[in-house]
């Protein structure tokens, strides 16, 4: 009986959708919660970075409360990287998203606001004490951000890049400065779109990969 009933949703072209709306990965990491709600959230309605899922798998397990780490661009990834690394300083040029989520953050994190008009969004991590074994640069600006984001990173650190298929001239700049690259290609929370999310690294690294 059940696959008379399949195969007569299959006929009307809905069996498919429910199939997927019932048991899928979609639904599992959340995907099709987030696309229903445009809010980069897990099935449980939880924040998560707006990064690929295969990144995101990747880089859970092998973060840890020594981490330092700096954000361009804060949002739901703040407030999911700060349940797992020690201290996270992101900078964030839109007034209004900075407003909404500077009132979220939990104690392990300091907001910077910084406009995009000068060199102050960009500069912005050298006005901290802090050498970063994370970077995550997921703003404007981002081959600027780059090169001043090299200057805080420890010998050891990593650099994570967000939609790298759309900046070829960082690949040319990280790989002058020794760094190599893996790529975590799929859709993230909310589109239906591949992209990648890059992790740049040296052979001694936090990762330890």
């Amino acid at each position: 009986m059940k696959k008379i009933i399949w195969s007569f949703l299959n006929f009307l072209g809905i069996g498919p959708w429910l199939q997927l709306a019932i048991k899928s990965e979609l639904k599992e990491n959340g995907w099709s919660k987030s696309f229903i709600h445009k809010k980069s959230i897990d099935k449980n309605g939880n924040p998560i970075p707006w990064l690929t899922y295969s990144f995101l798998d990747f880089i859970q397990p092998r973060l840890n409360k020594n981490f330092v780490m700096f954000e361009y661009g804060c949002g739901n990834s703040t407030l999911w990287f700060a349940s797992f690394v020690q201290h996270i300083d992101s900078v964030e040029h839109e007034k209004n998203w900075f407003d909404l989520i500077k009132n979220q953050v939990p104690k392990n994190v300091q907001l910077m606001f910084k406009e995009l008009q000068s060199v102050d969004y960009e500069k912005s991590i050298l006005s901290t004490q802090n050498y970063y074994d994370i970077v995550l640069i997921d703003g404007r600006k981002r081959l600027e951000c780059i090169k001043f984001a090299i200057q805080k990173l420890k010998e050891d650190g990593i650099l994570i890049l967000d939609n790298s298929e759309c900046y070829p001239e960082i690949f040319e700049f990280m790989n002058s400065h020794g760094f190599k690259e893996i790529g975590f290609s799929g859709i993230p929370p909310i589109v239906p779109l591949k992209t990648t999310t890059s992790v740049f690294y040296k052979n001694e690294n936090v990762l330890k990969i």
